[in-house]
């Protein structure tokens, strides 16, 4: 062979278009079949691919040459390989790599493991995103996302019927939380949930750094669903710089990954709306619905009536909110919000309705079934109650008007009036400044002596700042004509007593002896 028809190594980055007169020496970091769902067509054998000088290309195998080239490649392994196409990739979807670019192996493809200098090829290459970009990203993007964070929660294994009879399918939530302390949750579906083992995860007896590549970003009518695919990949405490990141950032607590049950997992608001915006009802009413379409919205408003007249019931999914089809009847509640003047036209769906409200279809009588305008009277313990909802723009289908299906709750806890506590400290500091066996002059008003309580207690009313002043300020009062009953009680050694002036409220809490000498002022 002439030295001008020798073949030459040539680095991935180097590679252009069309058939390549090189060879390129690569790891394969990561191998796996592409699956097409629901239906699990195979669709060959994709590939990651890392040089010598850490640059990264995503590879395929057709479906047609797939089982010759199966055996000749090995995850993990350097191969020599000569007789190769570089192409765009068309409409080719869940790339590795957000490159337009792919390596594809042909019928004449040569693969020659490599075992000498090995060490010089990075085992891995990742791409993570941050909490912005995941959040940015939906189903029309081609390529995956590698996400890096600690693992902090996780479910048990559910199983989910798939609609129009296709089978049913096992899932597991996990909830990671990056390094910018913002959390995310992934589904894992059925295979890989046996590639993430939770059981010996949790005996780790903390929260491991969880770095997954590969994972497919879906937007369901705001709903951010990230989710695991036949290309994810899970690497616990992968030793790179980005693990040390994100401990540093999020140490150690001391505690295992915790279990969570669906209850749990439906009130983690953080992790299924992150993105949902906040919002008064009178903002949404000026807002543009041609723009505001599959944008998520928090609003705290009070439930203030029901409508029924398009009536309450639905054909739907029993596991799904989102999709209405044929199916078992299921709730639809349209309601009106208020916030001060301002009202909303809402609805809500399925198993939802059903924690809202507290309609269980499944125990109502054949008549309330049939009379579809009178909501069930257990529906009305919601109203005038105040709740935060995640909600967005629904179809205008369900009535005139503006208006916006529910997609979360949670209620809002109601403030209770309540008086300033009194530290023990400065009540162990009012009790010894008191002399023991004195008489002191206390105006009272009527059934103000109920205020008396234990000296750990909270007072019903705020301490004043200077007890002493108003004691005195109370005895050089002589010119008023003052009757005074001694009366013996039994107390205990610390009293806490309410304290009045024409000027001011207060209270104390004084030593008394056990038999107390009280004048009281008519």
């Amino acid at each position: 062979m002439e030295e001008s028809d020798a073949i030459v190594e040539s680095k991935l980055a180097q590679l252009r278009d069309g058939g390549q007169r090189c060879f390129i020496v690569i790891r394969i970091a990561r191998i796996w079949d592409s699956i097409i769902p629901p239906n699990k067509i195979f669709a060959g054998i994709d590939f990651l691919a890392i040089d010598s000088e850490g640059f990264a290309m995503h590879g395929t195998i057709p479906v047609a040459i797939a089982d010759e080239f199966r055996p000749q490649i090995q995850e993990g392994h350097v191969y020599k390989i000569e007789i190769f196409e570089v192409g765009p990739r068309n409409k080719k979807t869940h790339i590795a790599l957000p490159l337009e670019t792919l390596l594809i192996f042909n019928v004449s493809t040569i693969i020659e493991e490599v075992t000498q200098g090995v060490d010089s090829f990075p085992r891995n290459h990742f791409n993570f995103a941050s909490y912005e970009q995941i959040m940015g990203r939906n189903q029309r993007v081609y390529h995956l996302t590698d996400a890096i964070g600690v693992l902090g929660a996780a479910t048990d294994v559910t199983t989910i019927e798939l609609n129009d009879n296709k089978g049913a399918v096992n899932k597991r939530e996990i909830f990671l939380t990056l390094t910018s302390g913002q959390k995310i949750r992934i589904t894992i579906w059925d295979p890989k949930i046996v590639e993430l083992d939770i059981p010996t995860l949790i005996n780790l007896g903390y929260k491991p750094v969880l770095a997954i590549a590969g994972l497919y970003i879906k937007d369901n009518q705001g709903n951010k669903q990230i989710n695991a695919c036949s290309v994810t990949r899970f690497y616990i405490d992968p030793q790179i710089p980005e693990a040390s990141e994100v401990r540093k950032s999020i140490p150690d607590d001391g505690l295992p990954i915790k279990m969570l049950s669906s209850d749990e997992v439906d009130n983690l608001r953080d992790y299924t709306y992150p993105d949902a915006k906040k919002a008064t009802i009178r903002e949404l009413l000026y807002l543009n619905p041609a723009t505001i379409k599959g944008i998520k919205y928090r609003v705290k408003a009070h439930v203030l009536q029901f409508q029924t007249r398009q009536g309450w019931y639905y054909n739907a999914c029993r596991d799904c909110t989102y999709g209405v089809g044929r199916g078992p009847a299921g709730l639809k509640v349209s309601m009106i919000l208020r916030d001060g003047k301002f009202k909303l036209q809402t609805i809500v769906f399925g198993n939802l309705a059903k924690s809202l409200t507290g309609i269980d279809v499944t125990k109502l009588t054949v008549f309330d079934k049939m009379n579809t305008t009178t909501i069930p009277v257990v529906a009305n313990r919601i109203l005038n109650k105040e709740f935060e909802f995640v909600l967005g723009l629904a179809d205008q289908d369900y009535g005139p008007g503006l208006n916006f299906k529910i997609f979360y709750f949670t209620p809002v806890e109601l403030e209770q009036p309540g008086s300033t506590p009194v530290k023990r400290k400065e009540a162990a500091q009012s009790s010894t400044d008191a002399p023991h066996g004195t008489q002191a002059e206390i105006d009272v008003t009527p059934n103000a002596g109920r205020g008396i309580c234990a000296d750990d207690a909270t007072p019903s009313a705020t301490p004043s700042d200077n007890t002493d002043d108003m004691v005195s300020k109370s005895s050089q009062r002589t010119s008023k004509r003052v009757k005074t009953w001694h009366l013996q009680i039994q107390l205990p050694s610390f009293i806490c007593l309410i304290l009045k002036s024409s000027r001011f409220y207060g209270s104390s809490i004084v030593s008394l002896q056990s038999l107390v000498n009280i004048e009281i002022e008519v």
